[in-house]
């Protein structure tokens, strides 16, 4: 029987047999503690944790003292008139940033809004064109990490080849 009991926790034992020797074990107390033994030395030999044979009844009668929870606990009931204060309150807050952030306008006035509020004859200040080629260059070259390229298809490359170089002869 012993043997048997290996040959089948090796998986050395045909289909038939595994499966008469399996209806043996849980009827008969006998072998049955045979395989807990075989599984005992196999988990000692692997270096898994200590293992008490009086583990198995004690997780049984833990789980049959536990009360049995059919329904999760309900939290507390919100009225209607909050729950529709607070969504008014949320609406209302909303409305209020999108109002803030559209008329507070631009941070930093443009070289069109400059030339609009400077008086008469006063210069407006243009980027430096050294710093105006270099942001066009590096917008060139990262192109294709811009979410507008994946939408545009080909017209990016097109625009890519169509921009002269810097000191290129046209």
């Amino acid at each position: 029987m012993t043997v048997e009991i290996s040959e089948l926790m090796d998986g050395e034992l045909d289909a038939a047999a595994a499966e008469t020797l399996v209806a043996r074990i849980s009827r008969d107390p006998i072998p049955r503690e045979d395989w807990a033994l075989y599984h005992l030395i196999g988990d000692t030999l692997r270096g898994a944790a200590y293992y008490s044979p009086a583990l198995a009844p004690e997780v049984s009668s833990r789980i049959a003292r536990e009360p049995a929870v059919l329904a999760p606990r309900r939290g507390p009931r919100v009225s209607k008139a909050a729950r529709w204060g607070l969504s008014a309150a949320a609406s209302l807050a909303a409305v209020a940033v999108v109002a803030w952030m559209g008329l507070r306008g631009p941070l930093e006035p443009g070289p069109a809004q400059m030339a609009t509020l400077a008086p008469a004859g006063t210069p407006v200040p243009q980027p430096a064109p050294a710093m105006t080629s270099a942001v066009n260059d590096y917008l060139v070259a990262h192109q294709e990490y811009s979410p507008r390229f994946a939408m545009q298809g080909l017209a990016p490359a097109v625009q890519t080849v169509a921009f002269p170089a810097e000191g290129a002869a046209r």
